[in-house]
């Protein structure tokens, strides 16, 4: 059997009074969030970035490009990973969250220890990706982008007879040029990939994850009937 589903009472799995089942309770939210981002940004697709003309890609996501969705879910991964590392800080440095952690088996402990140092090398990179391009846009990186162009830098804008259709194909070399501030055009596609290589290790955090919320839920017996 490849799965088995469980009702779950979330108060009971999660008691409000417990510093390690919220931050548990977060956890899972963000895995989802991550594991998502993740099939949204290492699936490969067709286009001149993505080094390709056949990849299957997303076909329902890739309307604008194969390289505009993996960019966005590349971005968003940056806030998830920053709300990952915040939350695992948290419990190593918030007293009331030390002192409920030193309780916990070893196991658990050990599995918040690896994700910290998982985390903790690309930390910066995370916060500056999330700051720039990934928890918002500001108005203020437009207009300096704007102001940066070179005078040449085209893009594409598909006009459709139904708004699905219709897709602003340049935004894909506005966010490349905010992310890849100042790096001419031919150098983008060797420039994204170091970009993402550059947290490509982070994929293997979601195992720690799981390891980590599996041994709550069998410390706290959640499974037994």
């Amino acid at each position: 059997m490849r799965t088995r589903t469980y009702p779950v009472r979330l108060t009971h799995w999660f008691p409000s009074d417990d510093p390690i089942a919220i931050a548990i309770a977060k956890l899972c939210v963000l895995r989802e969030d991550y594991f998502l981002e993740l099939q949204g940004f290492i699936t490969p697709g067709a286009g001149p970035l993505e080094g390709s003309t056949t990849g299957k890609g997303i076909p329902e996501l890739d309307e604008n490009s194969a390289s505009f969705r993996r960019l966005y879910f590349f971005r968003n991964s940056m806030r998830t990973l920053n709300e990952l590392r915040n939350l695992v800080e948290r419990i190593h440095t918030n007293q009331p969250d030390k002192d409920a952690l030193a309780k916990e088996p070893r196991i658990l402990v050990d599995c918040f220890r690896k994700l910290r140092e998982q985390l903790s090398p690309t930390s910066k990179l995370i916060k500056d990706l999330r700051d720039s391009v990934g928890g918002h846009v500001l108005h203020s990186d437009i207009e300096n982008l704007l102001r940066g162009l070179a005078p040449d830098t085209e893009g594409f804008f598909q006009d459709g007879e139904i708004r699905g259709k219709t897709r602003y194909k340049f935004t894909n070399e506005l966010v490349l040029s905010m992310m890849l501030d100042k790096v001419e055009y031919q150098d983008k596609e060797g420039k994204m990939k170091t970009l993402f290589h550059s947290t490509a290790h982070l994929v293997f955090i979601i195992e720690i994850i799981d390891q980590l919320i599996r041994a709550y839920i069998d410390d706290r017996k959640l499974l037994t009937t």
